[in-house]
């Protein structure tokens, strides 16, 4: 099996030797009969919680570290009675945010429903909610009232710095991104698109203490992404000033001190990420991994999680393709560290993960367990539980 990855032009061959790993160096976390197959489909850690998206169920499970390090389940965090996200009945856990202090909570539910011309309507319904975390006690989850009735909010939450940072969209194409306090949930500012950079601004965000990554797709061929400090500073990073790919967009993107790393999918395959490091104030590329998906980050690390567009592309391909791929950036390289599977015949769908410190957190399928990176091989199969119900 060859994996071919592309470092500042040049070509570097990885061959790896697929090896089973104990089962000793993984842990299930525990789950409930009622949990869907949704649950793990948005995670979010800090250091003392973890929060677990089910919107199959409509909820939040909350995790809590105990000091050996193992996860208690604690909680299901339901959205208000009465509530847009109570009366949609699924999409409550669509996107996770957390510190230590604050958990929210991102409602985003699609419905496509049949017209009498035989012709499909969808219709979108979204929401974002808020809640103080105190000795493993959640308080009173408050709904961010949203004075735009066009706007549709929910799909992704993040923090920049201790405030609540979330996308708003009108439409399909128009977006931004809406600031709101923690503490009161009022919206104290909005980035919206520079001019000629609308169509999906701010489709997905993430941040990094007091800078925020904003996905954006301008007049083609200008794709790529803004970065904005916590004054309202914008930052313009174009794939086109990398290498000129025709109808790409921007997909999911990780910040984490000098480093991005943004994925680029092709309208006809090809799909990406691209890495880039800061130096004398500009973003330089430093490499690029032949694999998309949904992307964490922690230091010079990161994951990334194979998304269902990329396994379809690649479906015949799946056996060479892993569901996880862990790696870092060390100077002007990339390093791989280890392509993590799910011991399963077809590719699993929508897997996602986290980096937590010494560990990843990983799920698919309605699981979700916990993997300490220094027990990782090369190539790591993660042996799946019998039943979906972990003990």
């Amino acid at each position: 099996m060859k994996i071919i990855y592309s470092i500042l032009g040049v070509l570097f061959v990885v061959v790896l030797v697929t090896q089973i790993a104990p089962i000793s160096a993984q842990t299930c976390l525990a789950s409930d009969p009622s949990d869907s197959k949704s649950f793990g489909s948005a995670l979010a850690v800090s250091d003392k919680y973890l929060a677990v998206g089910d919107p199959d169920a409509n909820r939040v499970v909350l995790y809590s570290r105990e000091p050996d390090g193992n996860w208690s389940r604690i909680k299901n965090i339901l959205p208000p009675k009465g509530s847009s996200a109570d009366k949609a009945g699924k999409g409550f856990g669509y996107s996770l945010a957390l510190n230590d202090n604050t958990l929210v909570i991102g409602a985003y539910l699609e419905v496509k429903r049949k017209k009498p011309n035989n012709s499909y309507q969808i219709q979108q319904f979204g929401s974002v909610y808020f809640a103080p975390i105190t000795s493993k006690s959640i308080g009173t989850l408050r709904e961010i009232s949203i004075p735009d009735t066009d706007l549709l909010v929910g799909h992704a939450v993040s923090f920049l710095k201790d405030r609540i940072a979330f996308t708003g969209k009108t439409g399909i194409w128009e977006g931004q991104v809406l600031i709101a306090d923690s503490n009161t949930g009022k919206i104290t500012s909005r980035i919206k698109p520079p001019k000629g950079f609308s169509d999906l601004f701010g489709l997905n965000i993430k941040t990094a203490d007091e800078s925020l990554l904003i996905s954006a797709n301008g007049s083609l061929p200008s794709v790529g992404a803004y970065l904005a400090t916590i004054n309202g500073k914008l930052e313009k990073i174009l794939f086109d000033e990398v290498d000129n790919r025709p109808f790409s967009t921007t997909g999911s993107m990780a910040i984490s001190e000098d480093l991005i790393a943004i994925g680029r999918i092709g309208a006809f395959g090809g799909s990406d990420t691209l890495l880039f490091r800061q130096s004398a104030n500009k973003w330089l590329l430093v490499g690029t991994v032949r694999l998309h998906g949904f992307l964490d980050a922690s230091n010079s690390r990161f994951l990334i999680s194979s998304t269902l567009e990329q396994e379809m592309v690649n479906y015949n391909q799946h056996s060479s393709q892993p569901d996880y791929l862990l790696f870092r950036v060390d100077a002007d390289k990339v390093v791989i560290e280890s392509e993590i599977r799910w011991r399963n015949n077809t590719p699993v769908l929508e897997p996602r993960g986290v980096i937590d410190s010494e560990d990843l957190l990983l799920s698919a399928e309605g699981r979700v367990v916990q993997l300490p990176i220094a027990n990782l091989s090369s190539s790591y199969v993660i042996k799946r539980p019998l039943r979906r119900i972990c003990p």
